[in-house]
Formats: structure tokens, sequence, C-alpha cells
């Protein structure tokens, strides 16, 4: 699906989570939580039991497309004044915690090197603060 009818006409990006996924990362932090406990265990100055915990923070923030829109929506209001960053609008109505529902634009990602190098800017020299 790459467009849908709303109240007008808009080209729209989907991102739909597969529905498997939270249930596999659940297993993969119980095993990675698991793995640290043995090593440190077997290795008393193993110091990253933490890691974990942390990871399985992140990557759940990660898999809730609501707490993804809000970023959106937040970074939109940080580059509102800037003419060359362009953050997609959210579609509320179309999004859940495991479809997010975006305006749809065409465009060149950040890290697109041979983008880039066509308009001609060298990716060493750049930085968030030629962005702001």
């Amino acid at each position: 699906m790459d467009c849908k009818m709303l109240k007008e006409i808009y080209f729209c990006h989907y991102q739909v989570q597969y529905p498997w996924i939270e249930q596999q990362m659940h297993f993969d932090t119980r095993t990675m939580y698991f793995l640290s406990k043995v090593i440190a265990w077997l290795y008393p100055q193993y110091r990253f039991e933490w890691l974990p915990l942390t990871f399985a923070k992140s990557v759940s923030s990660e898999l809730d497309f609501v707490q993804e829109a809000r970023n959106s929506e937040r970074a939109a209001k940080n580059f509102r004044n800037n003419k060359i960053v362009r953050i997609p609008n959210v579609f509320w109505e179309l999004t859940t915690r495991q479809v997010l529902t975006m305006e749809f634009y065409a465009g060149h990602k950040i890290d697109d090197l041979d983008f880039l190098s066509e308009i001609g800017v060298d990716p060493e020299k750049v930085n968030l603060s030629q962005l702001l």
C-alpha cells in the first residue's frame, strides 16, 4: 500500500509492524539477560549486566509507533523554520502502536552518499548545525 484516500488525496507512507516482532523481542532480551548473568558468573570482572535492560527499553520504545509519531512531530516542530529539512505529517486517525501512517515525501536520506556527492556536499564536512 503506497497511498490512501483521506479527506483529500495524499500519498502516504505506511510502516506496519510484523505481528510476531514484539514477542520475538521479548524472547531475545530474556536470552540476552540470561547470557549476561552467565557471563557475569563465569567472569566476575564483567560489568555489563545493565546492557540487556537498556537494550530492551530502547527496542521497546522503537516498537511503539505512536511514540515514533510523537518523536516525528517533535522533530517537525524543531525544524519548522528550516527550508531544507521536511518532516512528514502524521495521520493520527490511521496510526496505532503497530501501524504508522505519514505523509509521503520523495527525497533522499541524509546517509545517501551518492546523492550528497551529486549535489556537491562533502559528507565528512556535514554536521547537524548546518541544517539548523
